[in-house]
């Protein structure tokens, strides 16, 4: 996980990136933060409109005059609800207190959400509020959200990649994977089959063998039914033909459920089968969003 901490102090000029971590008891707006105290990296609350920053320590809300805030998109994350020091699966760290880990949270408090830090074993968040140091056992933890897709480098010697993503089976029942390649100077979907390894595009009205290519890998993959060009909220693309986006899909033939490219504009699914190209007004769509 990489994050993007910026150095400020109490009266820096906010950051149109920063992270929006919440709001005050008065409506101001709260960010994520960090700062060094006391020997450790702790989760702090960075409130631009008062000049502003303080962490949870030792009892007491603590004024710091120099810390960090971190840069990032908003979908890159999310807050996902935790309790009695439980964190989430890709929680924010920002370092670790003697054998604990310090993760960001935040939890709604007298009117405010306001962010803090989660001490596992201490099964709790600490919020600065008031001048005190406020702890609570109901939390939201701030999780980084990783691509739940993405393409991995290959070639058709090499082993399948873990949690490649499964497209279908051939006419003999070898498994069929979800890839893409380069082709003329396109990138389009294609359907890999390591037990013969290969892969293979549909390109021009024939089937085309691929022996570098893309596999896709990861988690939330599914197929929704969709036809005549049409692409399902959430298609996930696959590359592109003279500008144009093309996207995954798979159709059924000859026994087999195969793998190939959505083009949009000319409204079908073509699969390569057989050493042809073959189109389909009917098919399934993989999203991943």
């Amino acid at each position: 996980m990489v994050l993007k901490w910026v150095k400020g102090n109490a009266r820096s000029r906010m950051s149109n990136k920063a992270l929006l971590g919440g709001k005050d008891s008065d409506g101001a707006s709260i960010y994520v933060g960090r700062a060094f105290h006391q020997g450790v990296w702790l989760p702090a609350k960075f409130i631009p409109s008062k000049n502003a920053c303080y962490v949870p320590y030792n009892g007491k809300e603590v004024f710091v005059q120099d810390f960090e805030v971190l840069e990032a998109k908003e979908n890159k994350f999310s807050w996902e609800p935790a309790s009695d020091g439980r964190i989430a699966t890709g929680a924010v760290s920002t370092g670790r207190d003697g054998n604990d880990e310090i993760y960001i949270g935040r939890a709604p408090y007298q009117g405010s959400m306001t962010v803090g830090k989660i001490h596992p074993s201490h099964r709790c968040i600490y919020l600065p509020y008031g001048g005190n140091e406020v702890r609570l056992t109901h939390y939201e933890v701030l999780v980084y959200k990783r691509p739940s897709l993405q393409w991995m480098s290959t070639n058709s010697h090499s082993p399948l990649p873990r949690n490649a993503v499964l497209g279908g089976r051939d006419t003999d029942g070898a498994e069929i994977f979800v890839g893409r390649a380069s082709h003329a100077g396109d990138v389009m979907p294609c359907k890999v089959i390591p037990s013969k390894r290969v892969a293979y595009v549909s390109y021009n009205g024939s089937e085309v063998s691929m022996h570098n290519f893309e596999v896709l890998v990861g988690s939330n993959a599914k197929w929704k039914k969709a036809r005549d060009g049409k692409v399902p909220k959430g298609a996930f693309p696959g590359g592109s033909s003279s500008g144009e986006v093309l996207y995954i899909g798979r159709a059924n033939h000859n026994r087999s459920t195969t793998v190939g490219k959505l083009h949009p504009s000319h409204g079908c699914v073509y699969i390569p089968y057989g050493g042809k190209e073959h189109s389909f007004r009917e098919y399934e769509v993989l999203t991943g969003y």
